[in-house]
C-alpha cells in the first residue's frame, strides 16, 4: 500500500516542474527530452498518497503535480502573440500530452455512467471501486480503455477545463494562447464526456464570433477537430451545426488566415466541396494555391482498409469525394477553369501525373467532359486551356507524334482522339519561339491536304447514310442521335484541323476547294459545319475581295437552286401557308443569312464591295420586313451591322434607319434584337468616329452628333431590361473613354444608374460602370474636374430618389458616396498615374469641391436630410489641400474662408457637423495661413472674382424664431437690403396686436425646472446680492442700448440717457428710462397704467466659478442668439405697453411722481437713423 506521510518530495515539486518548463523555453528546444524529464517528476509524484480514514486516501502528490503544472501554464497565458518563450512552452504542452497518451498515461477522457467511483470532496477515492473495475475488465464485462478512470484521465480533464475557462477571457492575450494551447492538444484527447464536450463547443463556438482574427482561426481549427462529423441530429433545435458555422465563416470571413485554416481542415464531402471550390476565386493568393495543392489532391483518393479471411488487414486506395470522375461536369470545367485563368500568374497550374492518377492518359481524361456533345465552339475552351497546360508540362508527349492519313482513316477515331492532335497543332504554332524542336516535330509529321481532303468526303458520306438509316430505324432514335452527335463533332473537329494545313500545293487547293463549295451548298450540312467550312475557302483565296464574291456566289446559286415555288411568293402570301410550309422556307432564308454573317465575320477591310451592297439589297433588306419572325429577325439585323462596318458608304443611312427604330420601337422587338440594334449603333459610332455625321446626304437634315447622343443617353432612363441597359452602359463608356462623347449629362446619368437599386445585384452593369468611373477619373485632370462638378448635382439625385425608396428597397448611403468621389477626385492619385505621361495633375481641384460643397450646404436651393448633411460636413476634412507655393493665389482659399464664416454665422451646426468643419478650417488656417495673412473683408470686396460670391453671401439674412434650425432667409425680389439690417420683432412689424396676444404667440420653450420661481427680466439695473447670484436677469443701460442696435460695422448709438435735440416743431414721443441713475424722469408707477400680463422668462444658470458644467459652444452660440432676440422682444414690447397706456390716460401735469417727458424726437438713441418705419410707426401712433 503506498505510503501515507507527507513526503518531503511535495515541496520540491513546484520547482522540478518549473524547471522543466524553463528548460522547454530555452534554445535549442529538445521536447522529447524535456517530456521525459517532466513524465518522470509525474509518475514519482503520483504515488505520494495521504490516509484520511475509513479506507479512503487522498493523491497527494497528483493533485500537487497538477498545482504545479497549472501554474506554469497559467503563467504563459498573458504573454502576447509573437512571444518566442509562450510559443515554445504552447509547442512542448502539446508534445507532453501526446508523448503521455502514447506512454499510457493519459488515457482517454470518460467517465462511465456504469461504473460508480466514491469520490471523496477532497479529491480521494475508494479502492474497492478501483479493484472491482479491473476485476469487470478480466471478466470481459467491460473493455479495458473504454470506461477507467486513472490520474492520467484526471490530469487531462484538468488541463482541458481550465483552459476552457479562459475562453471567454477580457485578455485577448489569455483568449488566444488558451485556444493555441487547446489546438495542440485536441488530436491527442481521444474520446471525451458529454457533458465536457458540449462544453467545450459552446465555448469555441463564442470564440468563431471573436474580434481577434487569430482566435477566430484557432476556435475553427478546433472545431473542425473536434466535431468532424456532425449532424443536425446531434445539434439542438435551431441551432446551426458546426459544419454549417465553419461553412459561413468560409464565406464571410474577412480574415485570409481564417478562411486558411477552415479550408485545411475542413471535412471533405459532398456537401462542403461546392464551397472550397469557391474557395478558388478567393481574392487570397494563397488560399487559391492551397485549395489545388493539398486540398483537392487529398480527395482525389482516399485510403481505406480491409479485413482479409485469415483476420490480416491490407490497406488499398480509392476514388475520393473530388476525383474527376465523381465530380459533376460543371464542377469540374469550374475548378479547371478557375485553375488555369487565374489572375495570379504564380498560381497553381495542375501538377504533372494528376491526370494518370485520374485515369489513363489524356484520351480517357478528355472523356470526363463529354467533348461530343459540346456543339458550340466556346463550350470547349476549357478544354482546350487543360490540354495546352498539359503539352507545356509534359514534354514527353511530342515523341511519337503521328497523324498520317492512316490516323485519320482509321474507324476507331473518336471525338478525343479528333480534338487532340487540332489542339496540339495550334499549341505548337502559338509557341514555336520557346519550343522550336517540338513544333518541328509536329510540322514534320502532319498529313497532306488531299489526304484530309478525301478523309471529310468519307466522313460526311458516312454522316448521310446515318441520317438515311434514321429515318428508316424508328426504334433506336435516342441511339442514333448520340451516334451523329459524335460523328459530327468529328467531322467539325477534320475541317478545322484542314484549316491549319499549308495550302502551298496546288494540287491539293484543286481537291479541297470543290470539295468545300460543295458542302456548303448541301441542304444537309449542319449549320454549325458552315463556319470551319468558310475558314479553310477564306485560306484557298488570295484576298478578302475574293472570298467574299466566292461566298456570294454560293449564295445566289443557293438561293437560285430552290425549286419550291412558294419560296419566291412575298411576305404576305407567305403568311398564308401552313406553319410547317413556313418553317421549311424560313429554314432557306436562316441558312443563307447565316452564311452572309460568318461571311462578313472574316472581313476585316473596309471599302466599296458591290457584292455586300447585292447581299443587302437582296437578302438583309427583304428579311428585315418580317417582324413576325424573331429568329429571322435578328440574323438579318446582325447581317446589318456587319455589312455597315464593312460597307463604308452605306454606313449612314443604316445608323439613321437603325435610330429611328430605336426612337420609335416596334412591339414585336425581342429582348435579342434590342441588343443587336445597340451593339450595331455603338460599332457604327465607334468604328468611324465623328467622321460619320459627315457622310450623310446634306438633304437629310436634323440629324447631328448631339442628337444622337442626346437620344442615347435618354435610353438609360427608358430601358428597363437590363440586358439592354448592359449594352447601352457599356457603349456608351466606350464612347466617353475615347473621346468621341464629352458631355458631363452622360456621367450624372450613367451615375444615376449605378447608385439605382434595382441594378445593384446585377453584376455585368456594376462591374462596367464601377471599372469606368474610376478609369475615367484618374485618366486625366480634365476628366477629374468633371467630377468635381458634378459632384452636388449627383449627390442631391440620389438622395431626392433615397427618399422614395421602399421598405425592402435599399441604395447606396451618402457617406459611401462621399468616399468614392473622394477618391476619385484624388489629385495624388492622379499624379501617380500622369508621371509617364508628362502631364500634370490639378492639385486644387479637391478645394473647388470644397467650395461647392459649403455654398449647398446654406441650403439656399435644396433642403438636405440630416444624414445628408453630416455626410457633406464629414466629408470636407478629408479632401485633399495642396502645399501652398508662391504661386498660391489667395482667391483660391479666401472664398472657402467666407464660406465658413457665412455658415456659422446663418446656421445651426449640431455636434459632428460642428466638430468636422471646425477641423477643415483649423487645416485650412494652418496650411495657408501666410495667404489668410491680413484678412480684410473691405479689400476683397474690390476683386472682381469674389463679386458673384458676395452678392450670394449678401443676399442671406437669418429668419425668425419660427423654425428651429434657424434657416437661411432670402431677400424678396425688388427689395434692397441694407448691410447690418436689424430683425424686426413681431410685435413692431404686426400692427394692432396687443401684448396679451403677442405673449400668447411667442411663448417660450419650456426649460429645464427648477426649484426658484422664473422672474421676467426687466429693463431696470436689477440688484446684485452678496454671494454673487443673481435674483433676476438684468442688463445696464448701455447693455440694453448694445441689443437694440444692429451689430457692427455700424456706429454705436448714443447713451439713452442724453436726449437729442432736434429741431423745433418735431412730433413727440415717449422717452422710457431706467430710473436707476436718477436721471431723467422716472418711469410710471404700477398704479397709473395697466400692467401687461406677466410672461415667464427661462432662469439663465451662471456657469464659470460656480462651478456648474458649462455649455457646448453649439448650444450656447444658440441660447445666447435666442436671449438676444427675447431681449429685443421684451424691450419692443414694453414700448407698445407704453404707447398704449399714453392713449389710455393721459399724463397730468400735476403728478411728478410719473416718469414721463415729452422731449423732441430729433434722433433719439432708442433708433439708427436708417430706421425710418420705426419711426414713422410712433409718429402715427403719438399723432393719434
Amino acid at each position: 500500500m503506498p505510503a501515507t506521510t507527507k513526503d518531503p518530495y511535495l515541496e520540491e515539486l513546484p520547482g522540478h516542474v518549473a524547471a522543466v518548463f524553463q528548460q522547454a523555453q530555452m534554445p535549442p528546444v529538445n521536447y522529447r527530452k524535456n517530456c521525459v524529464n517532466l513524465h518522470k517528476i509525474q509518475d514519482r509524484s503520483k504515488d505520494i498518497t495521504e490516509d484520511v480514514g475509513r479506507d479512503k486516501i487522498r493523491v497527494t502528490g497528483e493533485i500537487a503535480f497538477q498545482k504545479a503544472f497549472m501554474d506554469c501554464l497559467f503563467r504563459v497565458l498573458p504573454t502576447k502573440k509573437g512571444d518566442l518563450c509562450g510559443d515554445r512552452v504552447v509547442r512542448f504542452i502539446g508534445a507532453y500530452m501526446k508523448f503521455a497518451n502514447e506512454r499510457g498515461a493519459c488515457v482517454l477522457l470518460r467517465i462511465s455512467s456504469e461504473l460508480e467511483i466514491l469520490t471523496a470532496p477532497d479529491g480521494g477515492f475508494s479502492p474497492s471501486a478501483d479493484e472491482e473495475q479491473k476485476a469487470r475488465i478480466d471478466s470481459g464485462e467491460i473493455e479495458q480503455g473504454d470506461d477507467e478512470d486513472t490520474w492520467g484521465t484526471r490530469f487531462t480533464a484538468k488541463v482541458v477545463r481550465s483552459i476552457a475557462e479562459g475562453f471567454g477571457a477580457r485578455d485577448k492575450a489569455v483568449r488566444y494562447r488558451c485556444t493555441q494551447i487547446f489546438e495542440s492538444t485536441i488530436p491527442h484527447l481521444g474520446l471525451i464526456e458529454e457533458e465536457l464536450y458540449l462544453l467545450l463547443r459552446k465555448a469555441l463556438l463564442d470564440r468563431t464570433k471573436d474580434k481577434e482574427s487569430t482566435i477566430r482561426s484557432n476556435a475553427a481549427k478546433c472545431l473542425a477537430v473536434l466535431c468532424p462529423h456532425e449532424t443536425p441530429e446531434d445539434a439542438r433545435d435551431g441551432e446551426p451545426t458546426v459544419q454549417e458555422t465553419l461553412l459561413e465563416m468560409l464565406s464571410n470571413d474577412s480574415s485570409p488566415e481564417v478562411r486558411n485554416f477552415i479550408v485545411s481542415n475542413i471535412t471533405l464531402n459532398t456537401h462542403t466541396i461546392p464551397h472550397i471550390i469557391k474557395r478558388t476565386r478567393d481574392k487570397d493568393a494563397n488560399i487559391r494555391k492551397l485549395v489545388y495543392k493539398q486540398v483537392l489532391v487529398k480527395g482525389i483518393f482516399e485510403k481505406s482498409i480491409i479485413v482479409l479471411e485469415d483476420g490480416d488487414t491490407e490497406e488499398y486506395q480509392q476514388r475520393g469525394p473530388c476525383h474527376p470522375s465523381k465530380l459533376p461536369l460543371e464542377t469540374l470545367e469550374t475548378i479547371i477553369k478557375n485553375g488555369l485563368r487565374d489572375r495570379d500568374p504564380v498560381s497553381v497550374k495542375p501538377e504533372p501525373g494528376v491526370e494518370e492518377r485520374a485515369e489513363e492518359g489524356i484520351v480517357e481524361l478528355l472523356k470526363l467532359f463529354e467533348v461530343d456533345k459540346r456543339e458550340q465552339e466556346e463550350d470547349l475552351g476549357v478544354v482546350e486551356d487543360l490540354l495546352k497546360c498539359v503539352f507545356g508540362m509534359r514534354k514527353g508527349v511530342f515523341e511519337g507524334v503521328e497523324f498520317q492519313a492512316e490516323y485519320w482513316n482509321s474507324n476507331n477515331l473518336t471525338p478525343e482522339t479528333a480534338l487532340l492532335p487540332r489542339v496540339l497543332v495550334e499549341y505548337c504554332r502559338s509557341n514555336k519561339d520557346q519550343v522550336p524542336h517540338n513544333n518541328n516535330i509536329v510540322e514534320e509529321n502532319l498529313p497532306v491536304v488531299s489526304a484530309i481532303a478525301e478523309c471529310i468526303f468519307n466522313r460526311y458520306q458516312a454522316l448521310l447514310q446515318l441520317a438515311a438509316s434514321e429515318q428508316q430505324q424508328e426504334e433506336d432514335e435516342e441511339e442514333v442521335e448520340v451516334e451523329t452527335a459524335k460523328r459530327v463533332f468529328v467531322l467539325r473537329e477534320l475541317l478545322k484541323f484542314a484549316s491549319l494545313l499549308d495550302y502551298s500545293d496546288q494540287f491539293g487547293c484543286r481537291v479541297m476547294d470543290p470539295l468545300i463549295r460543295r458542302l456548303i451548298e448541301e441542304d444537309q450540312l449542319p449549320l454549325s459545319l458552315i463556319p470551319p467550312c468558310l475558314d479553310i475557302l477564306r485560306k484557298l483565296s488570295r484576298n478578302e475581295y475574293e472570298f467574299i464574291k466566292t461566298v456570294v456566289g454560293i449564295v445566289d446559286s443557293i438561293h437560285d437552286g430552290i425549286e419550291d415555288e412558294a419560296y419566291y411568293l412575298d411576305v404576305k402570301q407567305r403568311q398564308s401557308l401552313p406553319e410547317d410550309d413556313q418553317a421549311r422556307l424560313d429554314e432557306h432564308d436562316l441558312r443563307q443569312l447565316d452564311i452572309c454573317v460568318q461571311m462578313l465575320k472574316r472581313t476585316n477591310a473596309i471599302g466599296n464591295h458591290e457584292d455586300v451592297g447585292r447581299v443587302l439589297d437582296n437578302f438583309i433588306v427583304p428579311n428585315l420586313k418580317r417582324r413576325h419572325n424573331a429568329r429571322i429577325m435578328e440574323v438579318a439585323m446582325t447581317c446589318l451591322g456587319l455589312c455597315a462596318l464593312v460597307g463604308k458608304t452605306s454606313a449612314p443611312n443604316i445608323l439613321i434607319e437603325c435610330m429611328k427604330m430605336i426612337l420609335t420601337p416596334a412591339e414585336s422587338n425581342t429582348v435579342e434584337i434590342q441588343v443587336i440594334l445597340y451593339k450595331t449603333v455603338f460599332d457604327l459610332l465607334l468604328n468611324y468616329g465623328d467622321g460619320i455625321y459627315a457622310l450623310v446626304d446634306p438633304k437629310i437634315e436634323g440629324f447631328n452628333q448631339e442628337i444622337v447622343h442626346d437620344l442615347l443617353i435618354k435610353q438609360l432612363d427608358n430601358l428597363d431590361d437590363l440586358r439592354v441597359l448592359a449594352v447601352v452602359c457599356e457603349g456608351l463608356v466606350k464612347m466617353i473613354l475615347t473621346g468621341y462623347m464629352t458631355s458631363p449629362v452622360a456621367i450624372i446619368h450613367l451615375l444615376q444608374r449605378w447608385t439605382d437599386p434595382a441594378i445593384r445585384e446585377y453584376q455585368p452593369i456594376m462591374q462596367c460602370l464601377s471599372y469606368f468611373f474610376q478609369r475615367y477619373s484618374h485618366s486625366s485632370a480634365k476628366n477629374q474636374q468633371t467630377m468635381q462638378t458634378i459632384f452636388m448635382d449627383v449627390f442631391k439625385s440620389v438622395a431626392a430618389d433615397r427618399q422614395k425608396l421602399g421598405e425592402d428597397e435599399e441604395m447606396i448611403s451618402s457617406p459611401t458616396l462621399c468616399v468614392f468621389f473622394e477618391n476619385w477626385t484624388n489629385p495624388l492619385v492622379l499624379a501617380e498615374v500622369l508621371n509617364s505621361k508628362l502631364e500634370t495633375a490639378e492639385y486644387f481641384v479637391q478645394l473647388d469641391m470644397a467650395a461647392e460643397i459649403l455654398k449647398e450646404l446654406f441650403e439656399k436651393s435644396y433642403k438636405f436630410q440630416k444624414e445628408d448633411k453630416k455626410a457633406l460636413f464629414q466629408l470636407l476634412p478629408k479632401l485633399y489641400m495642396p502645399e501652398p507655393d508662391d504661386h498660391t493665389d489667395g482667391l483660391k482659399v479666401v472664398p472657402i474662408k467666407l464660406l465658413i464664416e457665412g455658415l456659422r454665422k446663418y446656421k445651426s451646426l449640431d455636434g459632428p457637423s460642428n466638430t468636422a468643419l471646425t477641423r477643415f478650417e483649423k487645416d485650412l488656417n494652418k496650411k495657408y495661413e501666410r495667404q489668410l495673412e491680413g484678412f480684410s473683408e473691405e479689400e476683397y470686396r474690390s476683386y472682381d472674382g469674389l463679386t458673384e460670391l458676395y452678392e450670394f453671401l449678401d443676399d442671406l439674412i437669418p429668419l425668425d424664431d419660427e423654425d428651429e434650425d434657424s434657416k437661411v432667409g432670402i431677400v424678396p425680389p425688388g427689395e434692397a437690403r441694407t448691410r447690418g439690417q436689424k430683425r424686426r420683432s413681431r410685435s413692431t412689424r404686426t400692427s394692432g396686436t396687443t401684448a396679451t396676444e403677442t405673449d400668447e404667440l411667442e411663448t417660450p420653450a419650456p426649460q429645464e425646472s427648477s426649484s426658484r420661481p422664473r422672474k421676467r427680466a426687466r429693463l431696470s439695473t436689477g440688484t446684485t446680492d452678496d454671494d454673487g447670484d443673481h435674483s433676476m436677469q438684468s442688463y445696464t443701460k448701455e447693455e440694453e442700448l448694445e441689443m437694440s442696435v444692429p451689430p457692427p460695422p455700424r456706429p454705436r448709438p448714443k447713451p439713452r440717457g442724453r436726449t437729442s435735440t432736434g429741431p423745433p416743431g418735431s412730433p413727440e414721443v415717449i422717452y422710457v428710462s431706467s430710473g436707476s441713475d436718477g436721471e431723467g424722469p422716472s418711469a410710471p408707477t404700477a398704479s397709473s397704467r395697466p400692467q401687461p400680463r406677466p410672461r415667464p422668462r427661462p432662469r439663465i444658470r451662471p456657469t464659470g466659478r460656480s462651478g456648474r458644467r458649462s455649455l457646448p459652444p453649439a448650444v450656447k452660440r444658440e441660447e445666447d442668439s435666442e436671449l438676444e432676440e427675447e431681449r429685443e422682444e421684451d424691450i419692443d414690447r414694453d414700448i407698445s405697453d407704453l404707447l398704449r397706456s399714453q392713449r389710455i390716460s393721459s399724463p397730468s401735469p400735476s403728478e411728478p411722481s410719473r416718469n414721463i417727458s415729452h422731449v423732441t424726437v430729433g434722433h433719439d438713441s432708442l433708433f439708427s437713423t436708417d430706421d425710418e418705419e420705426e419711426e414713422d410707426e410712433v409718429s402715427g401712433l403719438l399723432a393719434n
